[in-house]
C-alpha cells in the first residue's frame, strides 16, 4: 500500500511541475508599483489633553470634601436602600497634576 501511495504522489509531482497555475500566472502578468516617495509628515496638535505626560501612578485623594455626588443616589434592585452614587472624585497623581474621574448618572 505504501508503494502505491508512493507511486501516486510522485506522479502527480511530475504532472503538477509541467503545468502553470491561475495565481503564478496572475502574478508574473502584475506589473510592480512605482515606490511612493520620501516624505515627511505631523500629527496636529492634540487638543484637551494636558501636558501629555499622562497619568503617573499612584493616585490619591487628597480631600473627600471634595466629592460630589447625584442627588437622587443609586436605589438596589429590590428598592429598599438608596446608596450614594458618586459623580465626581478629583486625586493628584505622583507628581502633582490633579486627575478627575467624572462618573455617569446611575441607570
Amino acid at each position: 500500500m505504501a508503494k502505491d501511495l508512493t507511486d501516486a504522489l510522485r506522479a502527480m509531482t511530475e504532472s503538477a511541475q509541467g503545468q502553470t497555475s491561475r495565481v503564478d500566472k496572475a502574478l508574473a502578468a502584475a506589473r510592480p508599483s512605482t515606490p511612493i516617495g520620501e516624505r515627511s509628515g505631523s500629527s496636529g496638535p492634540i487638543i484637551g489633553l494636558g501636558t501629555g505626560r499622562g497619568i503617573t501612578s499612584p493616585l490619591t485623594e487628597e480631600d473627600i470634601a471634595l466629592r460630589e455626588y447625584y442627588e437622587d443616589g443609586w436605589t438596589t434592585s429590590d428598592g429598599l436602600f438608596v446608596l450614594p452614587a458618586v459623580k465626581k472624585i478629583i486625586f493628584t497623581d505622583a507628581i502633582g497634576s490633579e486627575v478627575v474621574f467624572n462618573f455617569s448618572a446611575p441607570a
